[in-house]
């Protein structure tokens, strides 16, 4: 996953540094600047690779980079039309990453990055004289929706990590003693895998 994620920061640079040069970005005043930002973070997407960090998937550490990747592209889309910007596409990424690292509450968060990217952006950009109220309504729907979605997926494969750790604790030792200690033993733990209190076993005897 974390050679994923690096290679999705890579792509999304390069494909954005394509896309800005076939057809530049709007307004003109700030199309250099746009085009400046960009060249530096397809140069941090290039370094993060190379120069690994020895600390765990899930390593609280990585939050400053995924904040890294919400303000460029906050910053890119503020220097290109706003909330009209191209720049909005690559914005889950950001939500893809985090829900990878850190599962549901990695969604959450990144949702939260990603409002509150949406508002500071959007807010002055509807009271500028020109309402584009209908795009900031729609993008904010379109990213709660998505962290949402990734959120759940998030949260059922914790729980699917957490089943499958508690099956590998299964108890493999020789019966010794009362069998039916052993036998309620097994039982029990079965029930733990399978989330229930009680569990009722018919052994049919051949």
């Amino acid at each position: 996953p974390q050679r994923l994620i690096n290679y999705g920061r890579i792509i999304t640079a390069a494909f954005a540094i394509i896309a800005i040069y076939l057809d530049p970005t709007q307004p003109a005043q700030y199309r250099d600047q746009a085009q400046y930002v960009l060249m530096l973070y397809a140069v941090l997407a290039l370094i993060i690779p190379i120069l690994p960090l020895r600390l765990s998937f899930d390593s609280p550490v990585h939050f400053v980079f995924h904040l890294m990747d919400t303000l460029v592209l906050a910053w890119l889309a503020f220097l290109t039309n706003e909330l009209t910007s191209p720049f909005f596409s690559f914005v889950p990424f950001t939500l893809l990453a985090m829900t990878m690292r850190w599962g549901f509450r990695g969604a959450i968060l990144g949702a939260l990055m990603v409002e509150t990217m949406l508002l500071a952006i959007g807010v002055p950009d509807i009271l500028d004289g020109v309402s584009e109220l209908n795009f900031l309504i729609i993008r904010a729907t379109y990213f709660l929706l998505s962290a949402t979605m990734l959120g759940y997926f998030g949260a059922y494969r914790e729980s699917s990590r957490a089943r499958l750790t508690r099956l590998a604790n299964w108890s493999i030792d020789p019966i010794a003693g009362d069998r039916k200690a052993w036998l309620a033993n097994l039982c029990n733990h079965a029930a733990d895998v399978m989330g229930c209190r009680e569990l009722l076993v018919i052994w049919r005897d051949q």
